[in-house]
């Protein structure tokens, strides 16, 4: 997701421990953060994960092709074929065949791509690296399980049951490295967040005020206007 549940309640307000809307919240962000990737949001993958794509090069003598997810964390194979067939193709080698632009996505050939639809094949990981649900005082974990806490990520080094949070047991967790989402899209999924859960019970408001502020809403549904804004921004040109 792109925010968390406790992100949400702590500009809503409410304390860590007043759980009571806890699975609703839990919905709804992971709600927004799938209607930030879709046609009306940024139009793209945003969340961190493991994705194949199927590239077109539509033009003889491309060499330069997109990866959606950015930015890209790692790239685990890239074959050609054609048409989306790629039995006996041979992986490409990074630095001799292709060289990968991380934070934009971009893979440009050492030569050229070869013409048409679906012809090359990517197993990479990208996006902006998804937080974790928050962690919860007392549950087992076990070693390699994240959780987020306190605006940080985090991964449990050995099994524990507990009620130490992560950030003051550095003998069972370490702070995650590498997992981040913008704080832009943060704030934006925050604010969106706290439009659906007010929203599912005072239908046709057209604004509200939230811990003070005033916020917008969208009268037709959807999105908020200064989270399409902000949205806009994260759209492949």
């Amino acid at each position: 997701m792109l925010c968390t549940v406790s992100q949400i309640k702590a500009t809503l307000g409410l304390a860590e421990s007043d759980t009571e809307h806890n699975a609703v919240l839990e919905r709804i962000a992971a709600g927004v953060s799938a209607a930030f990737e879709g046609p009306e949001g940024a139009g793209r993958p945003l969340m961190q994960a493991a994705r194949l794509v199927l590239l077109d090069a539509p033009d003889h003598g491309t060499r330069h092709l997109w990866l959606p997810a950015i930015p890209v964390i790692e790239i685990s194979s890239i074959k050609e074929g054609a048409f989306g067939i790629f039995d006996g193709s041979a992986e490409l080698d990074e630095g001799s065949d292709f060289v990968a632009n991380y934070a934009t996505g971009r893979l440009t050939r050492i030569g050229f791509w070869p013409i048409g639809d679906q012809c090359v094949r990517v197993e990479y990981v990208g996006g902006y690296g998804g937080l974790p649900a928050a962690w919860v005082s007392g549950h087992a974990y076990v070693k390699d399980d994240r959780v987020s806490y306190g605006g940080d990520v985090f991964t449990c080094t050995a099994a524990i049951t507990g009620t130490t949070a992560p950030s003051s047991d550095v003998n069972h967790w370490e702070v995650l490295d590498g997992l981040w989402v913008p704080d832009d899209l943060v704030d934006a999924a925050i604010k969106q967040s706290i439009h659906e859960f007010n929203a599912r019970r005072t239908p046709g408001v057209s604004g509200e005020s939230v811990q003070g502020a005033n916020v917008s809403m969208d009268p037709a549904g959807g999105l908020l206007p200064g989270v399409k804004a902000v949205l806009e921004r994260y759209r492949r040109i």
